[in-house]
């Protein structure tokens, strides 16, 4: 299924660095798939571990409109927010609808790809090159067997 193919390929770009877990909570379980469930399972299962998730600015302008957005809020131990040309903090207009936003954002500076996921399907897709926006391992992936084309 493609969700299995994601989740292999994230497995596989990640293989290499010992810090990361990737976890099947939400492939394992039946859709619907919200965020705010998949934290309070991932703290069920790791009952100590320390629960930050990461989004990107556009989804944290987006979070009023979630399931349950400040269930989601709560279930957090905090909300790793990357800049990716945010222009102005949203943290002033979403305190005010959404309690406790503000004391669990961490704004977090990582690097901008100019590629989006959706543009190296259409790549491979059209036949175009796209060995150099991915690991490797991932590349290959692709390639052995044929996503996307």
């Amino acid at each position: 299924t493609p969700l299995e193919h994601r989740w292999k390929m994230l497995a596989l770009a990640i293989a290499d660095n010992p810090l990361f877990t990737l976890s099947r909570v939400d492939i394992d379980r039946s859709p619907p798939h919200y965020a705010v469930d998949s934290v309070k399972i991932i703290k069920t299962l790791y009952p100590l571990a320390k629960i930050y998730y990461l989004m990107g600015g556009d989804s944290l302008r987006d979070l009023p409109r979630w399931h349950q957005p400040e269930q989601f809020i709560n279930a957090c131990d905090g909300i790793g927010v990357m800049r990716r040309g945010i222009e102005k903090d949203p943290l002033e207009e979403l305190s005010q609808t959404l309690l406790g936003i503000r004391d669990k954002t961490i704004f977090l500076n990582a690097p901008q790809f100019d590629i989006s996921s959706r543009e190296i399907r259409q790549r491979v897709y059209k036949g175009l090159p796209f060995r150099y926006f991915l690991p490797s391992s991932v590349y290959r992936y692709i390639l052995e067997k044929g996503l996307y084309r």
